[in-house]
């Protein structure tokens, strides 16, 4: 079913998603790489190696980005959340918006891989992964539709379920 928060990709789209996030892997050294929707469905990883599920981890990372997005809100700063990192001793995950419907997530070892290296080609791979997502689709029926509408679907439905502080 279709509404105005759904995205059709052609299998040219999505072969392009995956070498943009295997590029990305490669250049940084990440061990996950992933593009989720707002939604937090899954539409490409790379680097995944079976720990865990990837449904689970695409779903927890657009979760805990949107619950940052709104505790910058309920503290007042009007500026819209662009990117999000959690760091621990030797790992961190950093989170990019792409365009308003769509989460780049890189995981990586921080003993191993620069922090300034991801930032800077995660920024190049979100332009393309925006230039890719707004291309319309090159065959008649798309291979897969996919929510879209990160912010507006995120919004309304804390919106509806958090209290005001």
């Amino acid at each position: 079913m279709n509404n105005e928060f759904d995205l059709n990709l052609s299998s040219t789209q999505i072969e392009e998603i995956e070498n943009c996030l295997a590029e990305l892997a490669r250049e940084t050294g990440a061990d996950v790489v992933l593009l989720a929707n707002i939604r937090g469905e899954l539409i490409a990883i790379r680097g995944f190696n079976g720990r865990g599920d990837p449904i689970a981890v695409s779903t927890l990372a657009t979760s805990s980005f949107l619950a940052s997005a709104e505790m910058m809100k309920f503290l007042g700063f009007a500026t819209e959340l662009t990117q999000c990192l959690y760091e621990s001793e030797d790992h961190a995950l950093h989170s990019f918006t792409v365009g308003q419907g769509f989460l780049l997530v890189v995981a990586f070892n921080t003993r191993t891989t620069q922090l300034g290296l991801v930032r800077t080609l995660a920024r190049d791979a979100v332009t393309r992964l925006r230039e890719i997502l707004a291309e319309a689709p090159e065959e008649a029926e798309p291979d897969i539709t996919v929510g879209a509408g990160f912010a507006k679907l995120l919004s309304d439905e804390l919106d509806r379920s958090l209290p005001e502080l």
